[in-house]
C-alpha cells in the first residue's frame, strides 16, 4: 500500500473490526497521508475523496462526472498542472563537464584549517562514481542475493546518482556564487576608496570597481534565472529520498510520508514534481523478488547497521566539527576586522592619512562580507543539525546491535523505517531552512 499514490476502496464506511478489512486499510492510508477514493458499498454508491488537511483533520469531497478527472490529476501530478517548472529542467539536464563551484570547497577547506581537497574544474562521470560506491557496499553483504542487488541497482542507482551529483553540482555553484559576491563587494569598496588614496590611477580604480559591480550583478542575475538555488533544493530532496530506497526496498518498504508543519504549507514537497517523480520511480520498480529468510535478515541487519547508518553517522560526525570551525573562524575574522577598524579610527586622532581612511572603510566592508557569508551559509545550524543526527542514528544502530540475536522482519522493518523517518525529517527541516536563502545582492 505504501507504494500507492492513491487507494480506491469499496467500503461500507464502518470502522475496522479486528485485523484486516477495508476499514483498517483506509485508516492506514490516512496515517500515511495517501488519498482514498471511497466508493460507498451501499446504494446510491456515492464516490468521495478522503484526504487529510495540513492540520491532520480528515476531509471528504464528493466526486461528480465534471470534477473527478480534474481532482485525480491534481492528486497524481499536482505541479505538472501548473506552469512549467524545475521538473522540465531536470529531465533536460546533461552531464556537466566542468564547474567553478570548487571555489566554495576551497573557501571551506581554508577556514576549517584542512588540506585543500576541492575537486577542481573537471567533473567526473556521474554514474560510474556512484556505481563503484554501491558495489563496495554490496561486496560487504554476501548473503543479500544477486537478484535483490540487481533489482535495487538497476531501478534506483541511475536515478539516485543523477539527482545526487546534480544536487552537489548546483549546491557548489550556488554557494560559490554568494561567497564570491560578498568578497567582490568588499573589493569594490576597496577600489572605490583607492580613487581618493591613490588618485594617480583614478580611471584604473574606477574601471576595477565597475567590473566588480558588474560581475556581482551578472552572477546574481544568471544564478536566479537558471534557478541554481531551487535546483539544488529540489535535486537534493529527490536524491535523499532515493538514497533511503537502497535499504528500504530490500524489505519491500518505501520512504515515509513527509510530515510538514502547518506553518510551512507553501512549497509543500508532497505537492511538488519531486514527490511525483519519486513515486513514479517506486511504482516502476515494483516489489523486490527475494526469499526473506534468517540469513537474508542477518545480512540486511549488518547492511543497515554497519553500512547505511554507520556511513551517515560518520558523515555527520565529520561535518559537525568542520562547520563549527568554519563558523567560529568566520566570526573571528569578522570581529577582528571591526576591531582593526576601531584601531584605524583611533589613529586618525593623531595621524591624518588617506590610508587610514581606506582601512577604516574597507575593514568593516570585508567584516560585513564575512558576516554575510556566515549568515547565508548557516554553518552553525548545519553543525548543530549534524551533531543531533549523529546521536539519533547512533542510537538506532545500537538498538539493532543489541537485538542482533533476536532478528525478525517486524523489528528490522521498524528499525529501517525509523532510520528513514529520521533522515526524511532532517532533509525536510533542511529544505525549510534553506528554501528562503535565495541568491541575492550583497547589500
Amino acid at each position: 500500500m505504501k507504494q500507492s499514490d492513491i487507494i480506491i476502496a469499496v467500503w461500507d464506511g464502518n470502522d475496522a473490526k479486528g485485523k484486516g478489512g477495508t476499514g483498517q486499510i483506509v485508516a492506514e492510508a490516512m496515517l500515511d497521508e495517501i488519498p482514498v477514493v471511497w466508493i460507498e458499498a451501499h446504494t446510491p454508491h456515492e464516490i468521495k475523496l478522503i484526504t487529510l488537511d495540513n492540520t491532520g483533520n480528515q476531509n471528504e469531497a464528493v466526486f461528480d462526472d465534471r470534477n473527478i478527472e480534474l481532482i485525480l490529476r491534481r492528486i497524481m501530478c499536482p505541479e505538472l498542472q501548473k506552469k512549467p517548472g524545475i521538473y522540465k529542467t531536470y529531465f533536460a539536464e546533461k552531464q556537466p563537464e566542468w564547474t567553478w563551484g570548487y571555489i566554495y570547497e576551497v573557501f571551506c577547506d581554508i577556514l576549517a584549517g584542512e588540506k585543500l581537497e576541492a575537486g577542481g574544474v573537471k567533473i567526473k562521470h556521474i554514474q560510474s562514481e556512484t556505481q563503484r560506491e554501491w558495489e563496495r557496499v554490496w561486496n560487504k553483504c554476501p548473503d543479500i542475493p544477486d537478484s535483490a542487488r540487481t533489482h535495487v541497482t538497476d531501478n534506483f542507482l541511475p536515478h539516485y546518482s543523477w539527482a545526487d551529483n546534480l544536487a552537489n553540482y548546483y549546491s557548489n555553484i550556488y554557494r560559490s556564487s554568494f561567497v564570491v559576491n560578498y568578497l567582490l563587494a568588499g573589493l569594490a569598496v576597496f577600489f572605490a576608496l583607492l580613487t581618493v588614496t591613490v588618485s594617480a590611477y583614478e580611471m584604473l580604480w574606477i574601471s576595477c570597481e565597475f567590473v566588480l559591480i558588474f560581475l556581482i550583478l551578472l552572477i546574481t542575475t544568471v544564478g536566479n534565472r537558471n534557478h541554481w538555488h531551487q535546483r539544488w533544493i529540489d535535486y537534493r530532496l529527490l536524491s535523499e529520498q532515493l538514497r533511503q530506497l537502497r535499504f528500504l526496498t530490500l524489505l519491500g518498504l518505501t520512504t515515509p510520508a513527509f510530515r510538514v508543519p502547518a506553518h510551512d504549507t507553501h512549497g509543500d514537497p508532497r505537492n511538488s514534481w519531486v514527490n511525483w517523480h519519486f513515486r513514479a520511480i517506486v511504482r516502476d520498480a515494483g516489489l523486490i523478488n527475494a526469499r526473506i529468510d534468517t540469513d537474508y535478515m542477518k545480512s540486511f541487519s549488518a547492511l543497515l547497521a554497519d553500512h547505511e547508518i554507520a556511513s551517515q553517522v560518520d558523515y555527520h560526525r565529520r561535518v559537525s566539527p568542520r562547520f563549527k570551525r568554519i563558523n567560529h573562524n568566520l566570526h573571528l575574522i569578522g570581529s577582528s576586522l571591526f576591531f582593526l577598524t576601531l584601531v584605524a579610527v583611533f589613529m586618525h586622532f593623531f595621524i591624518h592619512s588617506g590610508w587610514l581612511t581606506l582601512m577604516a572603510a574597507v575593514f568593516p566592508a570585508f567584516g560585513a562580507a564575512f558576516f554575510g557569508i556566515r549568515t547565508q551559509g548557516e554553518f552553525e545550524q548545519i553543525a548543530k543539525r549534524s551533531e543531533a543526527m549523529a546521536v539519533n542514528l547512533e542510537n538506532i544502530r545500537e538498538e539493532i546491535k543489541q537485538n542482533n540475536d533476536i532478528i525478525s522482519y517486524r523489528k528490522l522493518g521498524f528499525a529501517a523505517e525509523k532510520t528513514a523517518e529520521i533522515m526524511s525529517s532532517e532533509i525536510l527541516d533542511w529544505r525549510i531552512f534553506f528554501e528562503s536563502k535565495r541568491l541575492v545582492l550583497p547589500v
